[in-house]
Parts: C-alpha cells; sequence; structure tokens
C-alpha cells in the first residue's frame, strides 16, 4: 500500500516496488516551478489546466469512477520531466506515486491494483 506522511513543505514520492507501494525515501522539500527550466508559458498552461481540471465538477461529482487527466512528457534523459512532476506537485500541494511500467513482474492486475490504492492528492508518474 502507499504510504507516507508528509510533512508541511514537502512532498512524499512513493514507488511500485515489492508488493506494495512503498515511500522511496524521506519526504522531500517542495521544489519551486521556477527552478525548472522549460518555457514559462508551457509551464503557465499545463499548472493553469491542471488546477482548472482539479476545481472543477468533473474530477469531484464522481467519486466511484473519477474522471483523470493526463500529460505525456517527452526527452531525452535529463531534460527536466521528473522535475517539471516534481514542481508540480509542489505547486498543487501534491504527493508522487511512480509506477515503473517495465518493472519485472508488473502485470494487468497488479497495475489496476496499484492504481486503486494511490492515495488522494497524488500525481501519478507512469515511467517506462
Amino acid at each position: 500500500m502507499f504510504r507516507g506522511q508528509v510533512a508541511s513543505g514537502q512532498t512524499s514520492i512513493y514507488n511500485s516496488w515489492g508488493t506494495n507501494g512503498d515511500s522511496l525515501g524521506q519526504p522531500r522539500r517542495k521544489r519551486p516551478l521556477d527552478s525548472v527550466i522549460l518555457d514559462q508559458d508551457i509551464k503557465e498552461r499545463i499548472v493553469v489546466d491542471v488546477k482548472d481540471f482539479l476545481g472543477s465538477s468533473q474530477c469531484t461529482t464522481n467519486v466511484a469512477s473519477p474522471t483523470v487527466v493526463g500529460y505525456l512528457l517527452y526527452g531525452p534523459p535529463g531534460s527536466g520531466k521528473s522535475s517539471f512532476i516534481q514542481a508540480l506537485a509542489g505547486e498543487l500541494d501534491y504527493d508522487i506515486a511512480i509506477l515503473n511500467l517495465s518493472e519485472r513482474g508488473l502485470t494487468d492486475d497488479r497495475l489496476n491494483h496499484l492504481l486503486t490504492i494511490v492515495p488522494s492528492r497524488t500525481l501519478v508518474l507512469l515511467e517506462e
């Protein structure tokens, strides 16, 4: 099960290794959006879009079958994709759950199980 408790001003990062989602070390200090080198317009558009989604009735009315929003971030290793996710999580006061899709032994059933136990206020990062 994904678990952990975040102190104010911190972001917990969970992984999907083992039978449950476990905390990946100690919570980290929130990363400011300004620390990520990315076109300002792109950063702002994504943050505004996510905040609009989270504040909409579309996100909150159907708890049994939540609506999700997804973004595909692409680029070579080291280009700032994970850093942006950490900064976005900090901006939203959310945690991060990393699900590695190339993890050995990850079945459809296990992936489905992990997705159903992600705590509220957690961004899910699907890694290849």
